[in-house]
């Protein structure tokens, strides 16, 4: 017989809402015997998580939300074959690698925030005369 694996956070997240309702007490019951993971920092580590996503989805830290949007609906659409989608990761590419220069100017010009508003890169954006990328 093959290795036995450690289940996933996932799997136990479903597996002590299944059993025991749906509470995270519920679920740190199940999860902390198997996992070695105490509720607190089960917790911790979800607004962790919740943190970080909330940061990526937010207009003014993350310039490159529509290229992003479009390329995981193009994966959807496809099945993830990821060669129906080129051209979207380009674009995404191309978005993070424009801002990102941006950032290192105005980082070397002393200008806070590093990275431009969503105003301001509008601002950049017509100043231009339109998208770049």
């Amino acid at each position: 017989m093959g290795e036995r694996r450690a289940p996933s956070l996932l799997s136990l997240r479903a597996l002590g809402r299944d059993r025991l309702g749906t509470g995270l007490v519920s679920f740190c019951r199940v999860a902390g015997p198997i996992t070695g993971l105490g509720c607190a920092a089960y917790k911790k580590k979800e607004q962790k998580d919740s943190i970080k996503q909330q940061r990526f989805r937010d207009d003014d830290t993350n310039p490159c939300i529509l290229e992003t949007d479009a390329s995981r609906k193009c994966m959807d659409d496809n099945n993830y074959n990821k060669d129906m989608c080129t051209i979207h990761f380009l674009k995404y590419k191309s978005c993070r690698k424009f801002w990102h220069g941006i950032m290192i100017q105005r980082r070397q010009s002393g200008i806070q925030p590093a990275m431009p508003t969503a105003e301001e890169r509008m601002e950049i954006l017509e100043s231009i005369g339109g998208i770049p990328y």
